[in-house]
């Protein structure tokens, strides 16, 4: 039986700024293609729910990489699956995605893992 897939308020606007990023820097081809994929994985995520890595198994957190570069993090229960977030791996991209582009961490992968887990 196929689980409910559910998006975060987190999750929608990481997805909406990749979006747009996606469409601004690669054209609509791209931003297409990007959708079909993660919409694609989410009908395979639905019926097949422990298919990521467990990242953090206390909160019972999974990740999978979507596209290269882009991976996204949920959290599986009883009746659904609860998106919790994307992470842009490429520095480039994430400086296009951050939300305040004033300040870049070196470790900025560390920081992101962490907002991703909260």
């Amino acid at each position: 039986m196929a689980l409910e897939i559910c998006w975060s308020k987190r999750a929608d606007k990481k997805f909406d700024k990749i979006l747009e990023y996606l469409s601004e820097e690669w054209g609509e081809r791209v931003t297409r293609n990007f959708v079909k994929k993660v919409y694609s994985f989410l009908e395979i995520l639905s019926e097949y729910p422990e298919i990521g890595t467990i990242e953090n198994e206390e909160k019972g957190i999974r990740g999978f990489t979507v596209v290269k570069d882009i991976n996204i993090f949920y959290k599986v229960t009883e009746e659904r699956v609860i998106l919790l977030n994307f992470l842009v791996l490429r520095r480039i991209s994430w400086v296009a995605l951050m939300d305040n582009h004033k300040t870049i961490p070196e470790r900025y992968d560390q920081m992101l893992i962490k907002e991703a887990y909260k």
